[in-house]
């Protein structure tokens, strides 16, 4: 019998709360332990049913401010226990993100998103807390760990976390670290409902999108391939200087195992 991760909603909207109730209810991975929009009582929530996930559905009003003051609020109490807090928000640009990952949460969504829902926010919590394939993983360590490792590589990289090719990668990775690298696309695409093509796409759209809009050192695609392929660059590829999907998750494989 799997895991089944604890989780606890924090909003002030009945319409938001009911949406994830009806998600969760879709799947047996989570139990929704409780809707609260009191700090104090979420705070004590979280403490006395040992709640492994924290998801921070916030409005509009609720500015970066008030973001970063709840979040340092949660830790001033919860110093010893700390949950995987998933923070869903309308602030969107990238040094807000930054802010507020360094006050302490561990993955922003931005409802600025085009394909944005509460499903999104839901399937993306199976894919960090999904059951292990190995007996000797903790399904509620190794996983978010190796997630937060994984988005903090992509997010230094660049990639914007706006883009749906951002999950796929992320996913990407993963898959091929557990060794299961054959018809990753199909995979993904399964899960997302995408096809193969799709899903190829948005990860190669992403990967551009950091090259050509991101300030990056010009000799650094040289390094970085030099450091995955021992082998001579393809010609093709030197001239776009942009890595390939493959090549971007193998080089970042090879990583991470490195660490």
């Amino acid at each position: 019998m799997k895991p089944i991760s604890k989780v606890l909603l924090f909003t002030g909207n009945p319409e938001t709360a009911e949406n994830y109730r009806n998600c969760f209810e879709q799947t047996d991975d989570f139990n929704l332990i409780d809707v609260s929009d009191n700090l104090i009582e979420a705070q004590d929530t979280i403490g006395r049913f040992d709640v492994q996930i924290l998801i921070m559905d916030l409005e509009k009003r609720q500015q970066l401010d008030t973001v970063i003051q709840m979040l340092d609020d949660f830790f001033t109490v919860l110093s010893s226990f700390k949950p995987f807090i998933l923070v869903i928000s309308d602030l969107h640009d990238r040094k807000t993100f930054d802010k507020i990952h360094d006050a302490g949460a561990d993955f922003i969504i931005s409802k600025s998103k085009p394909d944005y829902s509460v499903q999104l926010a839901v399937d993306f919590l199976r894919l960090v807390f999904k059951a292990p394939q190995t007996p000797c993983r903790s399904h509620h360590d190794y996983y978010p760990r190796m997630l937060k490792i994984i988005f903090e590589e992509l997010d230094a990289a660049g990639i914007n976390q706006s883009h749906i090719g951002y999950c796929y990668l992320a996913e990407a990775i993963l898959l091929f670290l557990e060794g299961r690298h054959m018809g990753y696309c199909s995979t993904i695409g399964r899960r997302y409902e995408k096809n193969v093509t799709s899903v190829t796409r948005a990860m190669q759209n992403a990967i551009d999108y950091a090259w050509r809009r991101v300030l990056i050192d010009p000799t650094s695609y040289d390094k970085w391939y030099m450091y995955s392929h021992p082998m001579p660059r393809i010609p093709t590829h030197s001239k776009r200087g942009i890595p390939t999907v493959s090549e971007f998750i193998h080089y970042y494989v090879r990583k991470i195992n490195d660490m």
